[in-house]
């Protein structure tokens, strides 16, 4: 089993220690620019080539969405009466809640973990994740957010895969390829931003961030379990959603504090900490999956 575990995380590991060795070693990196290829070319071509290769049915994606959005709009509102409770700026503290990292780390643990069929629920997943993430970003960072969601590459990549897959129509193989090519690059290059990320991002607070990361993964494991239940997921679907939900806060809630000013150290400490513990509970949560699902395809 360990070296199932090993080779599922050793990639992740990898390509992150390269990202943060790579700046700490004085070494340029351009994180603006790769973090606009990935998220304007590489995300909505991993999107595309992974539901196309999946043969992910729509009502199959709609009940792991419904799972999801289920779970994201339960924990906003824990956090938000908890903020309520304890007199908390809830703008700062319910999106590192509500947020995982399901690109970064979730999308190739996933791969790894449970291999190309399994990977495309983990895209299903990422998709609704982003697409609360990208509406959220448009409503309080925009003037116009109907505007800046239309000027979305990964929006578009989102509603051109739901009808393909409501359809079932298949992508031309040169379409195929191609967004195949572009998205396999993604991965790679967002574990990396990942490295440089913790690498350059300024925390002050690592208790209070390891705390908060703590908090977090005992409320979301029930919650999204519970709520994918509801949904009429079941087996490694519903494992997928509760491991994808325990992924460690996006590093998304760091640049969003950052740009609107919201406690941007503290958001650095829960991105900083959660990120070193997920290295230690996503093995031990990778292991119990595998024991309560043998079949799993673990390491393939």
């Amino acid at each position: 089993m360990f070296e199932q575990l090993l080779a599922v995380m050793a990639p992740v590991l990898v390509s992150v220690a390269i990202g943060y060795g790579w700046v700490r070693s004085g070494h340029q990196f351009p994180l603006n620019f790769v973090s606009t290829l990935c998220l304007n070319i590489g995300t909505p071509c991993l999107i595309l080539s992974s539901l196309a290769q999946t043969h992910l049915t729509f009502q199959l994606f709609m009940q792991m969405a419904a799972g999801t959005f289920g779970t994201i709009a339960v924990l906003g509102l824990v956090g938000i009466a908890f903020c309520k409770a304890k007199r908390i700026e809830w703008r700062s503290f319910v999106p590192a809640l509500i947020f995982p990292n399901t690109g970064n780390m979730g999308l190739s643990i996933s791969l790894f973990a449970f291999g190309q069929a399994g990977f495309g629920y983990a895209v299903a997943i990422n998709v609704s994740v982003s697409i609360v993430q990208f509406g959220l970003s448009a409503i309080m960072g925009a003037e116009r957010p109907f505007m800046a969601l239309l000027k979305t590459p990964t929006i578009h990549a989102i509603w051109i895969s739901l009808v393909l897959i409501f359809f079932q129509i298949p992508l031309p193989l040169w379409i195929e390829n191609s967004t195949h090519l572009l998205g396999s690059l993604t991965i790679p290059l967002m574990l990396i931003t990942l490295g440089v990320a913790l690498a350059t991002i300024r925390s002050n607070n690592l208790l209070a961030g390891a705390v908060f990361a703590l908090l977090r993964l005992v409320i979301v494991i029930p919650i999204s379990l519970g709520v994918g239940w509801l949904a009429g997921l079941s087996g490694s679907l519903l494992m997928q959603l509760m491991l994808q939900m325990s992924m460690p806060v996006a590093v998304y809630t760091y640049m969003f504090a950052l740009k609107a000013q919201r406690s941007p150290e503290l958001a650095a400490s829960r991105v900083f900490a959660s990120t070193v513990m997920s290295l230690v509970y996503l093995p031990i949560m990778l292991a119990i999956i595998l024991a309560l699902l043998p079949s799993t395809n673990v390491g393939h």
